[in-house]
């Protein structure tokens, strides 16, 4: 049978035609067929500048804020009637995404109570969208969401996760979030005088005493009242963990500074809670990305004009308390820088890794924001995508753990120093283990301060 040679020619042709169009449909095919990317995710209370903390005071006539009155002088506002929850995501169409909200322990820990934890009920899709702006190479799409809200409201409090998930993929979140529910039922004090521990590095030994006062109400069983927890404001994975419980030891001792803490006192007649040997450490760096002029969009990374020093406990002007604050920042030109970071040892290398913690990934020392030396250039370098907006940062020298993810050895004494001045908040959270409903962590109260005596 012979061929018609016309015909081969056209079906090859038609052939030929496919396969060019197939490849140029391929980088689109590609593209559609990227998982969804989070890009950015973080919580903060009534406004940018407050923590992730909603308070619940049915007594107080103005039921949106709680003031906790620490001394007869200062009082702080420590929390409103409502978290939000922001993220930024990279995704071709608008995503179909679902936060769930997850009681947890002192620790973090997820609570295995189904009654606390309803998988039912505490969830919700009332996203309100933004697109990004139309130059915008980094993400696509800001989601945000305020909670509670008329899908999810908190009977327990404690601490939460919010949990972003793709209706698609619910067993793997996209991102996670944390912030505390109190119920503010109990008289709370926080108090801090300097003292002197022993750095690591040759810097100063300026160290805080730090201790969490609290008096409860007489319904309240004292052995139940047993744990208070410190952190410095905005950074919510390094807990300074006070308890008596010896039965309720943390799994992982994050920033290992080897802390002294002691508890005495009753709960009704007022309780103590108080740790030793807390590095004072330093006001923190200032990141301005809102400013185009300095930090262009180009077509590749961005370096600031001079690389970052050591400061040994030197600093020019005061920080935002750890919190990033986008509203400088223009609606069209809301989106992302691609920052190198670099930063000069001044000839004396750390023997111990070095890292960058900041606003802009929510204070967590982790292997994507370590550092790399160039012994050519005998300079630190890293290229991240950073939000514009303020930032505040430091530098952490360590080691981490063997799966690369539990933080080990990590100071920032090093190349930061430790001042005494360092305006840095502390808050502290009161725990109570309740008996009811499967028994939970309740936050029956908070406190903050600060060396400005005043909360920021």
């Amino acid at each position: 049978m012979r061929l018609n040679k016309s015909f081969v020619l056209q079906n090859f042709r038609i052939a030929y035609l496919w396969v060019v169009l197939m490849l140029c449909l391929l980088p689109s095919i590609l593209e559609a067929a990227r998982p969804i990317q989070m890009r950015f995710l973080r919580a903060f209370g009534g406004n940018e500048a407050l923590p992730p903390i909603i308070v619940n005071a049915p007594s107080d006539p103005f039921a949106g804020q709680f003031a906790s009155q620490n001394s007869a002088n200062s009082s702080f506002t420590l929390g409103s009637g409502f978290v939000t929850i922001e993220f930024d995501i990279q995704a071709d169409i608008l995503p179909n995404l679902v936060a769930r909200f997850v009681h947890c322990d002192p620790y973090w820990r997820e609570d295995d109570n189904s009654y606390i934890n309803d998988p039912t009920m505490l969830r919700t899709s009332a996203v309100d969208w933004q697109q990004s702006p139309p130059l915008a190479r980094y993400y696509s799409h800001r989601g945000r969401l305020s909670v509670p809200n008329r899908d999810v409201s908190f009977k327990f409090s404690g601490n939460w996760k919010a949990k972003i998930y793709d209706m698609d993929d619910p067993q793997t979140p996209l991102g996670e979030a944390r912030f505390f529910v109190v119920d503010a039922v109990s008289e709370c004090s926080l108090n801090m005088v300097t003292d002197l521990y022993r750095p690591k590095a040759s810097v100063s030994p300026a160290a805080y005493v730090i201790e969490a006062s609290v008096t409860a109400p007489a319904n309240l069983i004292d052995a139940q009242l047993s744990t208070a927890v410190i952190y410095r404001n905005n950074r919510w994975f390094e807990p300074f963990v006070i308890t008596q419980d010896l039965n309720r030891t943390p799994t992982e001792q994050l920033y290992n500074y080897a802390m002294k803490t002691t508890v005495f006192g009753f709960a009704g007649a007022g309780k103590r809670f108080r740790v030793a040997d807390v590095p004072c450490q330093n006001e923190y760096r200032l990141l301005d990305l809102s400013n185009r002029g300095w930090f262009p969009n180009v077509g590749g990374s961005v370096r600031a004009p001079f690389a970052d020093l050591r400061r040994n406990g030197t600093f020019v002007q005061k920080a935002s308390d750890g919190a990033f604050l986008p509203e400088a920042s223009p609606a069209n030109s809301d989106d992302y820088v691609q920052m190198e970071f670099t930063f000069d040892p001044e000839a004396f290398p750390s023997p111990y890794d070095l890292f960058i913690a900041g606003s802009f990934n929510n204070w967590q020392v982790s292997a994507d924001w370590k550092l790399t030396y160039d012994p050519d250039q005998r300079l630190y370098s890293l290229v991240r995508w950073v939000r514009r907006g303020l930032h505040n940062y430091m530098y952490a020298t360590g080691r981490l753990g063997a799966d690369a993810q539990a933080q080990d050895v990590i100071n920032f004494e090093e190349y930061e120093g430790n001042a005494v001045s360092a305006g840095n908040t502390f808050i502290a959270f009161y725990y109570y283990r309740e008996q009811g409903f499967g028994g939970y962590d309740r936050i029956v109260g908070v406190a903050a301060r600060n060396p400005a005596n005043k909360f920021r």
